[in-house]
């Protein structure tokens, strides 16, 4: 088929990382479009289609889940599996919230006013 587009691995993957590496679109314009136009999407779906982790990761972390009577969110157990990094985790929750993701600025925080609060590192 002429034009066709062959990929070098046996599963081209999802359809936005296949356009990507077309270069047809950006990593930044597809987070635009998702903040603007938010669709229905569990963020285990939308983690496969962004590129973060393949579709068997998601199935195991899914598999755990069901398996774990503690009901552990999808989430933490991405990340306690290292399949995904909780920074992607979480800007990838703002894209399916449609909140923007905001990383403090530590320069501009008051040091005197920080020390007043109490800090638990969990």
């Amino acid at each position: 088929m002429p034009g066709a587009f062959k990929s070098n691995s046996k599963h081209p993957g999802p359809l936005l990382q296949v356009i990507k590496e077309l270069k047809f679109i950006t990593d930044d314009q597809i987070k635009e479009a998702v903040r603007k136009h938010p669709v229905s999407m569990r963020i285990g779906g939308l983690l496969v289609e962004l590129g973060y982790i393949h579709a068997a990761d998601l199935q195991i972390a899914l598999g755990i889940q069901t398996e774990e009577k503690s009901r552990r969110k999808l989430g933490e157990i991405l990340v306690d599996r290292a399949l995904v990094d909780e920074h992607v985790l979480a800007e990838t929750l703002s894209l399916q919230l449609g909140i923007p993701f905001v990383e403090p600025e530590w320069d501009g925080i008051d040091r005197k006013l920080f020390a007043k609060g109490s800090v638990e590192v969990v």
